[in-house]
């Protein structure tokens, strides 16, 4: 997993080969267990991101990436923003919760957001809580 190495800067650990490559033969939903700090985001970001290296968009053409707090959804969009401009300045990285409103309707290459944004977005709702 070169593209790992290169995108997040250290090797992957087993489970993040295992969950890459389930997502690559399309083998979801997906649901694995590790603890804090291990590289869950990492897991299922380098078959996301490494579309845009192969110019190939066959997982999906965006993302959505929802977390429980809005602290979280802060910190991993910087984290994320972080490894999206070692692929490509062009890549974009939204931030939607009550407190960051940047993509009511999830129009971005990665949205970060918290559950209860996505469940308005979901059913089309405008509300903010």
């Amino acid at each position: 997993m070169e593209v790992f190495q290169k995108i997040f800067g250290f090797k992957p650990y087993e489970f993040q080969i295992k969950v890459s490559e389930e997502i690559y033969q399309g083998n979801l939903p997906i649901l694995f267990k590790a603890p804090a700090g291990s590289g869950k985001t990492e897991a299922v970001l380098v078959p996301f991101l490494s579309q845009f290296i192969n110019n190939k968009f066959e997982i999906a053409p965006c993302m959505i990436y929802v977390l429980p707090m809005r602290v979280l959804v802060n910190s991993i969009a910087e984290r994320i923003k972080r490894y999206a401009e070692k692929i490509s300045p062009h890549i974009t990285v939204k931030v939607q919760h009550g407190d960051v409103p940047n993509s009511p309707f999830f129009i971005g290459d990665i949205i970060v957001t918290t559950l209860d944004q996505f469940l308005y977005g979901f059913a089309r709702a405008s509300q903010q809580v």
